[in-house]
């Protein structure tokens, strides 16, 4: 795998960051920090505030520095809607002198609708409260990505935005491996 970098999604709930960053997972050695899991951990009722909102980047922007100190390439999986948000996290890439690469997930209107009202039926996987409610407050606020981004498809099959997202990482030149899991962490079916 090539030297550590920072990977920042962003794009809006039900776009497909969180499938998107489950891919990278299992192709790379990439340690996701889901802004959704922190929420979870951190907040009972989530209320998607502006306080809420800084309070789960700090803690995000803390995790994302502790996989950079270990020399990890860190994704972190977030809407990251406001250029504040991402600048915070190019800033830390520029405090470790990494890579950092900025990866616009987007996806029609009608999928992400039809994905947040599967989530609300308890349908989702990716641990997100965020329902149409949620999107339509995100969408008002949602600043254009002015910084250089990779700008990838969230829905449908997400293979070819992670090969996308994985080819950022490797060094000129040098093909990236598909990377497998450890063989302790590989299910198996032996006992049963």
């Amino acid at each position: 795998m090539s030297p550590p970098a920072l990977i920042v999604l962003c794009g809006l709930p039900g776009a497909g960051k969180s499938r998107l960053a489950r891919e990278l997972s299992a192709r790379a050695p990439v340690t996701v920090i889901s802004a959704d899991r922190v929420r979870r951990i951190l907040v009972s009722q989530p209320a998607y505030s502006d306080q809420e909102h800084a309070f789960v980047h700090a803690v995000c922007h803390r995790l994302a520095r502790r996989g950079l100190d270990e020399g990890r390439t860190v994704a972190l999986d977030s809407t990251n809607l406001r250029q504040q948000h991402r600048q915070r996290f190019l800033g830390l890439a520029d405090r470790y002198h990494v890579p950092c690469h900025v990866v616009h997930v987007e996806c029609e209107e009608a999928t992400i609708r039809s994905r947040l009202r599967r989530r609300m039926r308890g349908e989702g996987t990716d641990g997100s409260t965020a329902d149409e409610r949620v999107y339509e407050l995100l969408r008002e606020t949602e600043e254009p990505v002015r910084e250089p981004c990779v700008r990838v498809r969230g829905d449908g099959d997400v293979t070819t935005a992670a090969r996308t997202v994985l080819s950022l990482l490797r060094p000129e030149g040098v093909a990236l491996p598909m990377y497998q899991s450890p063989a302790w962490a590989r299910p198996t079916t032996a006992g049963i």
